[in-house]
């Protein structure tokens, strides 16, 4: 039964090494078609370590599986996020091209990357889930899937305003939203979950305390995850389709949904962060009495 179960994780793993791999690969093999340049082909670095990455994470872990960062999806990232980088900033030259051919064949390349940067939340939603759990639980890793998604959404949609004439126009609003971008994709590779703790009735008093020390802990690593969401999403976002609308006039009912998004989850956020914070006030008032 447990060769069974680790031929079948071992399988896993390759699997979604192995989409990370193609997915990468597809967008490296973008850019050397559009650059035209064989150097290019460097950026395969990040999806080649993949391999050495999974016969690490092998030899020092006992799950297949890092607690607080995931290496492999951090290499995906090393070779996804350069590629779009130059990408976009290629898609930028043909568009300020003044020849007709040229702005023509920049945007069929622009629908080509769109459609690339469409699958990203797709496929480090899949990896994610077919990679090995750990200690997470079901439900934790249900979570962490449906955030990806509604992360990805987002990031989707700052990356559409990079079509807009009046952000070509501007190249340091363009790197200022591509560098939004990439800070918001590196949320990914972090890991930020509580840890299932069995607990028997009745409870002897050592446990109860190992449960209250969890609780706590529990409550630290959700007010991480939320300043994390916040400080490399929600409020950057906030702040830059805030200058688009009121600098720019670049304004539809889209980008005005996900700055409404952001408002509103930055309030929850701060609402959760408090509620937790005071709860937590009351369990150590409570730590104080004898059990």
């Amino acid at each position: 039964m447990m060769c069974g179960q680790t031929i079948w994780t071992t399988f896993l793993d390759i699997l979604s090494r192995t989409l990370f791999a193609v997915h990468g690969g597809m967008l490296v093999w973008c850019v050397v078609s559009v650059k035209r340049d064989p150097f290019y082909w460097v950026l395969l670095l990040g999806v080649l370590f993949l391999v050495v990455e999974m016969i690490v994470t092998w030899k020092f872990t006992t799950h297949g599986w890092w607690k607080w960062f995931s290496p492999m999806v951090f290499l995906y990232l090393c070779t996804v996020i350069p590629s779009i980088w130059i990408l976009e900033l290629q898609t930028l030259q043909s568009y300020s091209s003044s020849n007709t051919t040229t702005e023509m064949y920049g945007k069929e390349k622009h629908e080509q990357i769109l459609h690339l940067r469409q699958t990203l939340p797709f496929v480090l939603v899949l990896g994610r889930w077919i990679m090995p759990k750990g200690e997470m639980s079901r439900d934790d890793l249900s979570n962490i899937l449906t955030n990806f998604l509604s992360l990805g959404a987002d990031i989707l949609e700052l990356s559409e305003v990079f079509k807009d004439k009046e952000v070509r126009s501007h190249y340091k609003l363009l790197v200022i939203g591509l560098s939004l971008f990439s800070l918001a994709l590196m949320q990914f590779p972090l890991v930020i979950t509580k840890i299932q703790l069995p607990v028997t009735h009745p409870a002897p008093k050592h446990l109860l305390k190992r449960v209250r020390d969890h609780s706590v802990e529990e409550g630290c690593n959700k007010i991480l995850g939320l300043l994390i969401n916040v400080v490399m999403q929600d409020a950057p976002f906030l702040v830059y389709r805030l200058y688009l609308i009121t600098k720019l006039g670049v304004y539809d009912d889209t980008i005005i949904y996900f700055t409404c998004k952001n408002i509103v989850m930055i309030l929850i956020d701060v609402y959760t962060i408090l509620v937790i914070v005071c709860g937590k006030g009351v369990l150590r008032q409570n730590r104080s009495t004898p059990v």
